[in-house]
Parts: C-alpha cells; structure tokens; sequence
C-alpha cells in the first residue's frame, strides 16, 4: 500500500486532516443511490443477490430445523451489519505508480478510468486529502478506537448474482461440501465481510474501507482522531492533471 486518498469538498477535506472522521453505514449508503449518484450510493450495500433452489433456516442456538423456501432469486443481507461505523477512502499500490523506490519515494498518475470514476461518482468532490503514510494511520486508528477496527481493500465481485468468489471471500473459507452442493456458514465473526464486498461496477473507485466491527450507529456521525500532521490537501484537479511526487516522504510537488 503506497498511499490512502479521500476525495472530497474542501470544507470537509480540511476537517479530515484535523482528525474528522464521518463515519456512515450501509443503510445511508443505501439510500443514497435513490438520493444522488450510484457511486455514492449503492442499494446492494452489504447484500447481495442469491441463485439458488432452496434455502433452509436454522435457529442459531438449537440448531432446530425452521423451515425451508423455494425460490430461483433471493437477496441477502445479515441485519446485523446495517448500522456499522464505515468509513471509506481510496487505496494505491507499488503497480499503481509510475515511479516506486520505496514507500517514501515514488511518482504515482492516475488512469483515465480512475479519473473519470471520481469525477462521476462524487461530483462536488474538488480536494485530495492525501496520507503517504497509511500504515502509520491505521495503526493510529486502531489504537484510538475503543472498539474492534477492521480495515481492509474492497474486494470486486459479482453481487448480482453473487459467485463462488463471493461466497468464498465473505464465507473466509468456512464452506462445507454436502451432497448436491455447498453449505456456506456466514456467522457473527465473518458477517462484516460483505461489507468489503462491492461490485464491480465500482472497481475504479479503489475503495479501502475502515469499519468498527462490534459497534452500532444509528446515523452517520463524526469521530475525532489525533492523527497528528498526517494528511496532506491537494486540489483534485491539479492532482488528476499532474499526478504525485512524494521524495523521502514528503509531499514535495507534482511530477
């Protein structure tokens, strides 16, 4: 990982850098592919279509047999991962740059689609908060949250119906061959992981994603950090036009 990036309204930009972070959920973010822009929003947040012939139900203490439906088509979404503090940034890697030494020396462009992608997705967007030394921040995150943080790269797969792809990320291996196919367990521990699960649709996004697993928030709310001067504010504009310089870990100009 080269670099974390937020991109945004400069009002809020400058707040991040001082140590704001608004955390959402996946119930706004759902609504906000109605309110707005698919980009911003999307319905299928923490869900994700099924295609299967039958699905059973369990009570999860008895392990009492509940009943059983016949469908083709069903979605899925654990009620429990609705209102979990998320807050999203977008991630480059070493194959991202067009110069890499090492973590402190590197040039990095941005595609056409990367681009194009920002500028459709968050329109009022007009601000890169920059911080070259994500490790540095998370590990910040971690030790200031109260709570158990899980960060992680979004993973890009199909949802609509979702693949063995998906089953086998969120799923994290607990797949059980029966006869006639497969039993997926999703359980407490793992149910969070379809939030690291999007759809393609929003690859170029290069989401990273930063959730406080065994918390609940009712509304989306801001949480301060001392992240110290971690952050750096570059016109995205300028940033799109002419990439990044960073040289012995600074922020020195464009390349």
């Amino acid at each position: 990982m080269v670099c974390l990036i937020k991109f945004g309204e400069l009002e809020y930009m400058k707040k991040l850098i001082d140590g704001e972070f608004y955390f959402s959920h996946a119930k706004r973010f759902r609504e906000l592919e109605d309110e707005l822009i698919k980009g911003q929003g999307d319905k299928f947040e923490g869900k994700a279509v099924v295609n299967t012939m039958s699905v059973r139900m369990y009570d999860p203490d008895t392990d009492e047999f509940l009943g059983e439906l016949k469908t083709d088509l069903m979605t899925f979404s654990a009620a429990m991962v609705t209102n979990i503090p998320v807050y999203c940034l977008s991630v480059f890697w070493q194959d991202d740059c067009i110069f890499y030494k090492d973590s402190d020396n590197y040039a990095l462009h941005f595609s056409d689609d990367i681009i194009k992608t920002i500028r459709e997705h968050f329109p009022k967007a007009d601000t890169a908060a920059i911080f070259h030394a994500p490790q540095d921040l998370l590990a910040v995150l971690e030790e200031q949250t109260k709570g158990t943080l899980v960060h992680n790269p979004v993973e890009y797969l199909s949802v609509k119906p979702i693949g063995m792809e998906w089953i086998r990320f969120v799923g994290a291996d607990d797949i059980e061959k029966i006869d006639g196919g497969s039993k997926l367990s999703i359980t407490t521990n793992n149910v969070h992981r379809t939030l690291f699960a999007k759809d393609t649709f929003f690859r170029d996004e290069k989401e990273y994603r930063v959730l406080i697993r065994d918390e609940q928030i009712s509304t989306p709310e801001v949480r301060t950090y001392n992240i110290g001067n971690s952050g750096t504010l570059i016109d995205m504009e300028k940033l799109f036009r002419k990439g990044l310089k960073v040289v012995d870990a600074s922020v020195v100009n464009f390349s």
